[in-house]
């Protein structure tokens, strides 16, 4: 920790020119990754996605539901042929509804019906495998944002490291033009003596030039890399990052004869193929009852990409 904290005031210092409009922040790796769990945009379009994909599942419980429907219908009219239709469509009709003056003049008439209609279906294997096939995309979107999980947090340890290689190739050519200019003056000296030739001088105020160039370089990284930590965790504020842990290089070799089933993104993958299994099977009980192919739940389950 000592070591991390000499480390942060010596490119501190360095660096306090270069980004004097800008705030310059400390942070650490594990905050970063808590910034980017939290406001990252792809974690959230993802978790949306499963949460749309949740409410498709959720949708297909009405193959178990009954089918309610309700209806009212009423009429009063003093019309003589509403009025005798009417009375012919409830049989009600006597020999006195026959008697001229009431057809011509009929008091008014009134029906009102009220229908309450409960289907419930015994099987329904179509829905049954859309149901399915709406299970497998939700554990697929599932298993596709864990896999986002993954791979964001590599890239917030590919980019942490970033910074910490270019604060150190800041502090290493800062190092460097303070030895070239040291040469230079001894350079000049020696000129003045006569023991070095202007070409000589020339040579060396090159090497300044292309280690002043390179240094201008270097801030220019770290600026970069501050600038894709910031994107990564979707802060917008204008600041410069600065690592607070020290760098360390882990040196393993890892060797990988085949690529492991057991990934999140295969097993989405696979899931994806099963969730179409469950449409096609689903359009073929439909297939016989219409003319054109007919997929209800073909609406939940879009392609993924990975």
């Amino acid at each position: 920790m000592e070591k991390s904290f000499h480390f942060t005031i010596i490119t501190l210092l360095i660096f306090i020119n270069f980004v004097e409009a800008q705030q310059v922040v400390s942070i650490t790796k594990a905050d970063a990754l808590s910034k980017i769990s939290e406001r990252n945009l792809a974690l959230k379009i993802s978790e949306k996605e499963f949460n749309q994909a949740k409410a498709d599942f959720n949708q297909t419980n009405s193959i178990f539901l009954p089918n309610i429907t309700a209806s009212h219908t009423g009429i009063s009219t003093t019309n003589p042929l509403m009025a005798f239709g009417s009375k012919l469509n409830q049989a009600i009709l006597t020999q006195n509804d026959f008697n001229p003056n009431l057809l011509n003049n009929p008091k008014q008439t009134q029906n009102f019906a009220t229908i309450l209609e409960i289907q419930q279906p015994l099987i329904n294997l179509d829905g049954l495998y859309q149901r399915k096939a709406a299970r497998s995309r939700m554990d697929a979107i599932l298993l596709k944002t864990e896999r986002t999980a993954d791979y964001l947090t590599l890239e917030v340890e590919k980019a942490y490291m970033q910074l910490q290689l270019a604060y150190k190739g800041v502090q290493v050519l800062d190092k460097a033009l303070q030895a070239a200019k040291a040469n230079k003056e001894i350079a000049e000296n020696s000129f003045k003596q006569g023991y070095l030739q202007r070409a000589d001088i020339l040579n060396i105020e090159m090497r300044v030039a292309d280690v002043r160039s390179q240094l201008q370089t270097a801030k220019s990284n770290v600026q970069n890399a501050s600038n894709y930590l910031s994107f990564l965790m979707d802060d917008k504020t204008d600041v410069v990052f600065i690592p607070v842990d020290s760098l360390a290089i882990i040196s393993s070799i890892v060797a990988v004869q085949q690529i492991s089933e057991n990934r999140a993104d295969i097993k989405a993958m696979e899931l994806a193929s099963k969730a179409h299994e469950q449409i096609n099977k689903a359009d073929k009980i439909l297939a016989p009852y219409f003319n054109k192919n007919v997929s209800a739940i073909s609406k939940y389950f879009p392609i993924l990409n990975f």
